[in-house]
């Protein structure tokens, strides 16, 4: 299997093998994690803690292991892309001579793709008819297990707001000290009764960020882990950018997602080849910020399901933005009546995609 971010690690590769857990034991599983700009350094360390995973190839050793070592491959198996680049599960294939399965990858690399596992509803219609397959999304698995009572983590005060700073420690400088203005600004001139949590990713802990001189500010209560629990017993998520504002959307919770641009830029990840350009001399400081700004006035969605369902599911606020104009867009948002819907297509993609992926799996490898 390739993954590639924490996203996927979390929200697509373990709930996936979790499933695959409960109906065998006798397969292999390596996991290969390709180099990628949205990696927090976390991955390997996530990965080698999930079930039956025997081997983990990470970015620093995974080119020796597609082009210069000689490996014996089981004579039964299986290619899985959940993330990255398609070239490193292309590889795997060719050098195995198993089938590449790919899992919501757009309709394209048709000759290289045996089968496309499709993650939304909306796009199935768009793959070759011999080569898909309606999955579902493996992150909305995740919203279906139990999750423990939140009422520990937040204060007795209501409204309950809950910062989601990503998992990306390098721009917690950045981000941390913004979240901390915006939270001052709603205890004292709306919400005096609030509760505020800051949600740190379960593979942080307090030791980490003290290592990065990095400080919790004083009025956020600091969780760590817990991520599903504290959606669930939240009132209103703010959060930048990632794969946490789609479980925020199927638990049925309001948000506003925030991507402050007016420091920090030059950290700002971005995708393709224009991540590539972080090597080259002085282009994080002089021409990245100069192209981040460009490509934030040109792309028309950041939050991940407002880009799936192509509508504003949750308001965005994005630029050279201030704490208060964030604060207005979450006072705006809290007081809207009704509850977060999904466009009504999606709403009928109810089943266990890992429970369904595992069976599919278990159903070829006895081929």
């Amino acid at each position: 299997m390739t993954v590639n971010g924490p996203g996927e690690v979390c929200y697509s590769l373990r709930p996936f093998l979790e499933a695959l857990q409960t109906m065998t034991r006798e397969v292999r599983v390596w996991v290969f994690i390709p180099p990628c700009q949205f990696a927090s350094g976390w991955e390997e360390k996530i990965t080698r803690d999930l079930p039956l995973v025997e081997k983990v190839i990470d970015s620093r050793h995974i080119f020796r292991f597609l082009f210069l070592e000689r490996v014996t491959f089981p004579t039964s198996g299986l290619v899985l892309f959940m993330g990255g680049d398609l070239f490193y599960a292309y590889r795997l294939k060719r050098k195995s001579g198993y089938s590449l399965w790919a899992y919501g990858v757009p309709p394209r690399e048709i000759k290289k793709v045996d089968l496309f596992l499709v993650r939304f509803e909306k796009d199935f219609e768009h793959y070759p008819p011999n080569k898909r397959f309606l999955l579902g999304d493996l992150l909305q698995s995740l919203c279906l297990a139990p999750f423990e009572n939140a009422q520990k983590f937040f204060e007795l005060g209501r409204p309950r707001f809950l910062f989601l700073p990503g998992s990306r420690p390098l721009l917690y400088p950045y981000i941390l000290p913004f979240y901390s203005e915006i939270a001052s600004l709603l205890h004292r001139e709306f919400y005096p009764q609030a509760s505020f949590v800051l949600g740190f990713p379960e593979f942080l802990e307090p030791e980490s960020l003290s290592a990065l001189s990095i400080r919790v500010p004083p009025l956020l209560k600091p969780v760590w882990g817990h991520t599903s629990s504290l959606i669930e017993g939240s009132d209103l998520a703010i959060m930048v950018p990632g794969s946490v504002n789609l479980e925020v959307a199927y638990r049925g919770k309001k948000g506003v997602v925030v991507l402050p641009l007016w420091q920090g830029m030059e950290k700002v990840p971005l995708q393709g080849l224009w991540g590539l350009l972080d090597v080259l001399p002085f282009w994080s400081k002089i021409v990245k910020p100069r192209l981040v700004e460009r490509l934030n006035r040109k792309i028309r969605w950041v939050s991940l399901p407002n880009r799936v369902f192509d509508a504003q599911i949750f308001p965005e606020c994005r630029g050279r933005i201030t704490a208060r104009e964030v604060v207005i867009k979450v006072k705006e948002e809290l007081e809207r009546k009704g509850i977060l819907g999904l466009p009504p297509i999606e709403k009928r993609v109810t089943w266990n995609a890992a429970e369904l992926l595992a069976e599919k799996v278990c159903a070829f490898l006895k081929k």
